[in-house]
Formats: structure tokens, C-alpha cells, sequence
């Protein structure tokens, strides 16, 4: 069956056009309109995946008041989605978003953590429940990444997860996070930021959301302004939370990704 006549199985109408989407990395991403001009996308992967993306985008729609879009079908390896106004000018949108991203932020599960676990393509994402944040984030990110590794680089990473407790508070407040928080998952248009999306959900401390964001991109003082200042001693804290990323990044896309790496791990001093 083909892309069109599986989302017409859907039961959502005719479909007259399929247009493949940019950012569609880790799965077959499209744009589809229906006969009728209403649009949609839709996003083809692993069922498994694809419904617990269905699960993440219905669990921030009802635990906060940030923008996502709404969950229209899911069938096997399919989930059909809101197509939401994006007209990639974040530079626009900083203070929106960092309304959004508040809204996002908020505390709603006393544990760090979430109900199942992820994958961000290959990649595994746990999601055990914890009662403590340094533990959580030592055995849940740094340390299963850090195994494939050269030696030399896994034994800082190594080095880092022993002293972790020197870096991030042990008892943050768990805040709802979007997980996956780079520019490229945040739709704007006209100025105003219309939907987080492609999450990758569970309960921790904000400043992950935070330094992943400024990872990629560097958000305007209207962001700060709106979402508002940061605690003292973040430069440290988004050094130990950008190497979640970086060292996903390096397992998806190459060796790249090596020297940002070790600059985080020589900014910590291991």
C-alpha cells in the first residue's frame, strides 16, 4: 500500500497530494492534502515509535497549555498529525518561545523520569523512574553512551560521571521537559511560536531543555526576558547536559560531533 492510500485508510478523507517534508532524519516525514484542501502530516517509522509520539504530543496537550499539535490518527507504522504554521524565522519568535517553553516547564511528577521509555531513532532513551537527579542522569545518559566510545574518551566520561554530583543539584524540581529541544523542533510563524514538536518527554531539570536549545542556536535576550534568568553556575551545567546530545549525535551522524565533545569534557576538567 502507498503513503496515500494508507493515510486515505485512515478514514480522514480523499488524499490528492503527498509532498515529502525537510527534518525528517530519523523518520519518513510528509505533507499531505486531502481533497477537500484541509492539510496534514504525516510521519512513517517504527510502530512502536510512532505511537508512543503519539502518547508524548497527547501527554503535553493535557498536562500544560504549551502549543503542540494535535494528534489526528495512528495505524500501525503511521501517525497523523496537525500541520501547524511554521515559517522557520525563529529569530522572530525568541520571546514567544520562551513563554512556550515556560508553559512546557512545569512541575507535575515528583520523580525524574517518565512512564516508558524512548528511542530517538537507534538511539535508546531510558526513562526509569528516580528519586535522585545525579543518578538519574549518570545512568540513564552519560554512562550507556559513554560505552561505545573510544578508551580514551569514555574513561573522562567516566571520570565525569563519578564527580557528577559536583556539576547538577542532586533535587531539582522535575519539570515536564520537551527532551529534544533544538530549533528544529520548534515551529514559529509571524513572530509567535505555533507548536513544539517530535518530543521526547519525561521529567527533569529545566536547564536540559535549556542547554540543548542553546546547543543549536542562541536565543535572543527577549527569550531570557520572557522565560526568565538563569541560576548562577549554568556555563557548567549545560557543559554536562550538552553531552547528552553531542554523544547522541555522534552515534547518528559521525565522528563530527568528537571535538565538541571533549571541549565539554576540558570545560569540566576531566
Amino acid at each position: 500500500m502507498n503513503l496515500a492510500a494508507a493515510v486515505e485508510a485512515l478514514g480522514r478523507g480523499a488524499v490528492v497530494s503527498v509532498t515529502s517534508m525537510a527534518g525528517g532524519d530519523l523518520s519518513e516525514v510528509s505533507l499531505v492534502t486531502f481533497e477537500d484542501g484541509r492539510t496534514a502530516v504525516v510521519k512513517r517509522g517504527e510502530a512502536e515509535q510512532i505511537g508512543r509520539e503519539a502518547l508524548l504530543l497527547r501527554h503535553i496537550r493535557a498536562m500544560s497549555a504549551a502549543p503542540v499539535p494535535g494528534v489526528l490518527a495512528t495505524a500501525d507504522r503511521l501517525l497523523l498529525i496537525e500541520a501547524l504554521p511554521n515559517d522557520n524565522r525563529i529569530a522572530t519568535a525568541w520571546r514567544s518561545v520562551g513563554i512556550g517553553l515556560k508553559t512546557l516547564h512545569i512541575p507535575s511528577e515528583p520523580r525524574y523520569g517518565f512512564r516508558f521509555d524512548y528511542m530517538l531513532g537507534p538511539i535508546a532513551q531510558p526513562n526509569g523512574f528516580s528519586n535522585d537527579w545525579v543518578e538519574f542522569w549518570r545512568d540513564r545518559r552519560l554512562l550507556p553512551l559513554a560505552k561505545p566510545l573510544p578508551a580514551a574518551t569514555r574513561k573522562r566520561v567516566e571520570a565525569l560521571a563519578a564527580r557528577l554530583g559536583e556539576f547538577i543539584p542532586a533535587a531539582p524540581r522535575p519539570a515536564l521537559l520537551h527532551g529534544d529541544c533544538w530549533p528544529g523542533n520548534l515551529l514559529v510563524a509571524d513572530g509567535l511560536l505555533t507548536g513544539f514538536i517530535d518530543p521526547a518527554c519525561y521529567y527533569g531539570d529545566v536547564e536540559v531543555d535549556l542547554a540543548m536549545l542553546t546547543l543549536f542556536a542562541s536565543p535572543g535576550a527577549e527569550f531570557w526576558e520572557a522565560y526568565g534568568p538563569r541560576d548562577a553556575g549554568w556555563p557548567e551545567r549545560d557543559a554536562v547536559y550538552q553531552l547528552w546530545p553531542l554523544l547522541v549525535h555522534l552515534r547518528l551522524f559521525g565522528s563530527s560531533y568528537m571535538p565538541q565533545i571533549e571541549a565539554r569534557l576540558t570545560r569540566l576538567g576531566v
